[in-house]
């Protein structure tokens, strides 16, 4: 065999194998080009179940909110109706309560019922409702008046007062208007300190009354609240004076 026919099949070899290169790479192109469409088309039906999942989520949201607000405002309606019912049944004025604390302020004991209420402060009171979830699912009445004070009822019977009129008498060994360090040295030697649960620490100004309630004496106002459990001196003075019902605070 010469030499030039050596040359021409080396040469269409190399044709061959080029035109097989060429058609395998325009092959594996096409593939590439449907797999992409492919994967776009799957990305956009991924993208659109998500869209679909979040708009799903944020009804679903929506639809939880509005039943915690009706929710809220069932059980804030069944605790009125519960109170406008009692008045209607048992006849306040011939009922009394068998559970009416030692606890007075301003002739008013805890555990009186309100009747008791409107008769000493009268019936221009702002009413909320409060629902404590983290405890046992309390709903308590506020009543608030002009003079800052705020009677809570649990429903119907008195269970907490906050007040700050220094004109109020009260069997609790300490008014309103009393210097701190007085105050205090009286409480140490009537009531047990409240601790803390979360510090461990017994708080200043705090104290358990009754094995029922909480005595808290605030001596301060700061951004508008009174603060209690502050470092104090030799002038400062009860400000107000909160008991509430002890369970609240487990």
């Amino acid at each position: 065999m010469n030499i030039k026919k050596i040359l021409v099949l080396v040469l269409c070899f190399l044709i061959f194998v080029t035109v097989y290169h060429f058609y395998r790479m325009k092959m594996i192109t096409s593939l590439l080009s449907d797999y992409e469409v492919e994967n776009s088309s799957l990305d956009s039906e991924l993208a659109s179940l998500q869209s679909k999942i979040i708009s799903i989520e944020e009804r679903y949201n929506k639809l939880d909110e509005e039943f915690m607000e009706q929710n809220y405002k069932y059980r804030a309606y069944e605790a009125l109706n519960d109170r406008y019912q009692y008045f209607l049944i048992n006849q306040l004025e011939n009922f009394s309560n068998s559970n009416i604390s030692k606890i007075k302020v301003n002739g008013l004991n805890l555990g009186d019922d309100i009747s008791k209420v409107v008769k000493i402060w009268g019936e221009n009171y702002t009413e909320s409702i409060g629902i404590d979830d983290a405890h046992g699912k309390y709903t308590h009445i506020y009543w608030k008046y002009q003079d800052g004070t705020q009677i809570t009822l649990d429903p119907i019977f008195v269970s907490g007062i906050i007040y700050q009129n220094p004109k109020y008498s009260s069997n609790l060994g300490v008014q309103i208007g009393d210097l701190a360090f007085d105050a205090i040295s009286n409480c140490d030697g009537l009531y047990k300190k409240f601790t803390s649960p979360h510090t461990n620490k017994d708080l200043v100004g705090w104290y358990i009354v009754d094995n029922e309630f909480i005595l808290i004496l605030h001596f301060a106002m700061e951004g508008g609240r009174y603060q209690n459990n502050i470092a104090i001196d030799s002038e400062t003075k009860v400000q107000k004076i909160e008991i509430v019902k002890l369970n609240i605070l487990d």
